[in-house]
């Protein structure tokens, strides 16, 4: 039996099976999201320690790196606060209260 998708855009919960609704791809994005991120934030800490340590220069690029390197943490706690709303979800399976905050 196919899923029965709630096609009034008022409805305040989502119709449909079971399965479909609690089927989330969070998990999967969060680990992409984070382990790219993790990287990338090892990767400008390693050039900091280089470019504080060893060349011993700061440049204008270094700090704007590392105001890069914040702004993408912050990317990534959004992340992590829109899964509560309905991030990785099928989107007929959000409710409406999730559907206003998600966007």
């Amino acid at each position: 039996m196919a899923p029965q998708i709630n096609s009034d855009p008022h409805a305040l919960t989502p119709v449909g099976n079971v399965a479909h609704i609690k089927e989330s791809n969070a998990a999967n994005i969060l680990g992409l999201v984070g382990t790219l991120g993790f990287l990338a934030v090892v990767v400008v800490a390693m050039r900091l320690y280089v470019r504080v340590r060893i060349l011993k220069f700061v440049g204008t690029d270094d700090f704007l790196i590392t105001a890069s390197m914040v702004f993408g943490v912050g990317m990534f706690v959004c992340f992590v606060g829109e899964t509560y709303n309905g991030l990785g979800r099928h989107y007929d399976t959000i409710t409406l209260p999730e559907q206003e905050r998600y966007l």
